[in-house]
């Protein structure tokens, strides 16, 4: 009751109430280590004369950390959404407020609850449909995109640039040849309908690649050194992911748990906390892992999650009648 009495007296304002607070992050999905800060997440009722006279507050936060260094495990930050804000972004499927309806499944995090809310934790499908939830997908694609992702923009860039390499080694009387005797095998191997394929410009055939456009006219000399200068360009990430350097494993193992959780979701209809994956995550979380590996491993969860959307039985609706009610009852 520690935590909850001090929330009430320094986070909340006067004529709000506390509808309900967890422990949320880390701690949420097991996957803390003795090190980590404590992130509380919570729910509130605004007052009334704020709701009369049309004063939206969305959120009230608390944190112990000056915002210009990184958390240690003596810092706390709380985050509170008000009811009505909270119900909006989960009907949206935002992933925060889809993890705190599930929260409630780790009673170990769970620091209050108000009765009224009851409903909300018990049936969460009455409030979102979880073939919505694309947020947990884009972010874990978001995140390994920027290591040259298979199917990203510059996961496209580095598979033509790695296959002109080996066309420069193994067959470099090529390079004199128009880039229209190539451009078959290009397609066939990395088609992508926005990163590579073709199309005519003023009644010439050319070749987009990431946005930019090469006729087939031109030597198959002068499209590799556009792409190597575009690769050089934007790889670095890249070459240093090959080498297991300057990697954020953190966000890489939230990558891999947005797509853990959405799975979940999609085959079960709920998430429970903590994760099963909590050991895999920790060890990607620690760099216990090779990038290939971790590229490998969100692939394939990405087509996993891919095919559940399209197949899945699991539904479930906002029902904005039943928002309403709790809200009022709540009052």
């Amino acid at each position: 009751m520690e935590i909850v009495n001090f929330v009430k007296e320094n986070v909340l304002e006067e004529g709000q109430k506390l509808l309900y607070l967890t422990k949320f992050g880390s701690h949420l999905y097991g996957t803390d280590s003795p090190e980590s800060d404590v992130d509380y997440k919570g729910i509130f009722l605004p007052n009334k004369k704020d709701m009369l006279l049309g004063r939206k507050v969305k959120s009230l936060n608390y944190k112990t950390g000056n915002g210009n260094t990184k958390n240690t495990k003596e810092d706390t930050d709380i985050d509170l959404w008000s009811i009505q804000y909270f119900f909006e972004l989960l009907g949206k499927g935002e992933t925060n407020a889809v993890d705190l309806v599930y929260s409630f499944t780790n009673p170990d995090c769970v620091e209050m609850y108000n009765t009224g809310m009851l409903p909300v934790f018990e049936q969460p499908l009455n409030f979102f449909n979880p073939i919505n939830c694309n947020a947990y997908v884009g972010y874990a694609i978001g995140q390994a995109k920027k290591y040259g992702l298979k199917g990203s923009r510059l996961g496209v860039l580095k598979q033509v640039y790695e296959y002109l390499e080996r066309v420069v080694v193994c067959a470099p009387d090529l390079l004199n040849e128009k880039l229209s005797v190539i451009v078959e095998d290009i397609l066939d191997n990395f088609y992508d309908d926005s990163y590579c394929f073709m199309k005519h410009v003023n009644d010439e055939e050319a070749l987009v690649l990431c946005g930019k456009v090469h006729l087939f006219s031109i030597t198959i000399e002068e499209f590799y050194q556009r792409i190597s200068r575009e690769f050089n360009k934007y790889g670095e990430r890249v070459k240093d992911a090959e080498k297991n350097r300057n990697i954020d494993w953190k966000s890489l193992s939230h990558a891999v748990r947005c797509l853990d959780q959405m799975n979940e979701l999609l085959t079960t209809g709920g998430i429970e906390y903590p994760l099963d994956t909590k050991f895999e995550l920790k060890d990607i979380k620690n760099g216990g892992c090779t990038f290939q590996f971790v590229e490998e491993l969100i692939q394939i969860k990405l087509e996993r999650v891919k095919t559940l959307q399209e197949r899945t039985g699991i539904k479930g609706k906002k029902d904005s009648k039943l928002i309403e009610d709790i809200i009022l009852n709540l009052y």
